[in-house]
């Protein structure tokens, strides 16, 4: 998946996916450009890349990026607040897990994420602090979240961004007994139920070899 990106696409990647929650807002290819100290054609040339191979980026109408996977400037319902004082949104919930270990890494520097968010099945809130060494704590105590990530036939997906058909499947569920009863009134629920802990362990392992960490 990553065998298309040269040395300046890991480079712009990593910048957009870093900066986004500093920056709040889209972030325009002219920023990027000045930032990274690239050319703007070049700059675009690679945001094109990112987009069109799906896990990385999408942007506006403008050509700004606001999705920058895991984080992302649109509304979503999970919520993320940084140690570091910043406040985004996940692109979809296993992404909400994924965002301190991406972020600690990038940074260089460990930090810890609130998030935010609510059951898909009966919108009770859900409050889960998690840090970058991925250990976590659930709120309210009650609660025993689920992390749905749904299963995508990807080489026969052929839609311009991933955000209708995985970022709003991908939700948290109270419970195993809240996902149950979900199912029967669920337009498409083929994919993988996930426990906290099983959800934390196979982020290390997906992003990890998604941005290069291993």
């Amino acid at each position: 998946i990553l065998s298309f990106m040269t040395e300046e696409h890991h480079r712009i990647r990593y910048f957009v996916v870093k900066e986004l929650p500093h920056f709040g807002k889209p972030i325009p290819p002219e920023l990027i450009s000045r930032e990274l100290k690239m050319s703007l054609s070049r700059t675009t040339k690679i945001l094109d890349d990112l987009e069109r191979n799906l896990f990385f980026l999408v942007r506006d109408a403008q050509g700004a990026v606001f999705w920058a996977f895991p984080v992302t400037a649109d509304k979503t319902p999970h919520h993320l607040t940084f140690s570091t004082g910043e406040r985004l949104n996940a692109a979809w919930a296993v992404d909400a897990i994924a965002t301190p270990f991406v972020q600690g890494r990038l940074r260089k520097k460990p930090l810890s994420i609130t998030i935010d968010t609510v059951c898909a099945h009966c919108d009770h809130p859900i409050k889960i602090e998690l840090n970058s060494e991925m250990k976590y704590q659930v709120d309210p105590d009650g609660a025993d979240p689920l992390v749905f990530s749904p299963q995508i036939d990807w080489e026969s997906f052929s839609k311009p961004n991933i955000i209708p058909d995985f970022w709003q499947r991908s939700v948290f569920f109270w419970s195993e007994e809240h996902a149950r009863e979900h199912q029967p009134r669920a337009e498409q629920m083929d994919g993988f139920y996930l426990t906290m802990d099983q959800a934390v362990h196979s982020t290390q392992i997906i992003q990890g070899a998604l941005f290069n960490f291993i």
